[in-house]
């Protein structure tokens, strides 16, 4: 899921590095005749009139995964956004941390690339759950967070 701004020709997500490029966008893909243009072009099912062969390359699943000498660092509410804490990189490349959740069950975090604070994860609207289009890396997260809600599955505090 996008949530975030679209631009209405094309259905590209409106991000930083979309904004800083569009003076001379062109372009990447023409969906079919009278298809909509509502809807992420990373969520569209249908077909294109016109495709750039670089396209496919843009998205490969091996691109969209970290380097494995990369280390990812969540930052959350449950310790205030002060601190740090190393994920584990499993086989399959997921990455995993145990969190605690407070008293409300509810905890909000973001994550840190190498450990830096200026090279931030983070959704692109506050309070996301996990199917939503990722920023960064950079410190230009302005408090968006994702969130974690243990409320409905009655998950122990």
């Amino acid at each position: 899921v996008t949530l975030g701004l679209m631009e209405f020709l094309t259905g590209e997500n409106v991000t930083t590095s979309f904004r800083q490029r569009a003076s001379g966008y062109r372009a990447d893909v023409v969906r079919d005749e009278w298809a909509n243009y509502d809807i992420s072009r990373h969520a569209y099912e249908g077909g294109f009139r016109f495709r750039n062969e670089d396209e496919s390359e843009l998205y490969e699943p091996d691109e969209l995964d970290l380097d494995p000498f990369d280390q990812l660092f969540i930052l959350g509410s449950w310790t205030t956004f002060t601190q740090l804490e190393e994920m584990r990189r499993q086989d399959d490349g997921w990455y995993v941390a145990r969190v605690v959740l407070g008293e409300s069950r509810c905890e909000e975090f973001r994550l840190c690339l190498n450990g830096d604070r200026r090279s931030e994860l983070y959704p692109i609207v506050d309070g996301a759950a996990d199917r939503i289009w990722i920023e960064g890396p950079d410190s230009s997260s302005e408090g968006r967070s994702w969130r974690m809600d243990g409320r409905d599955r009655e998950v122990r505090a």
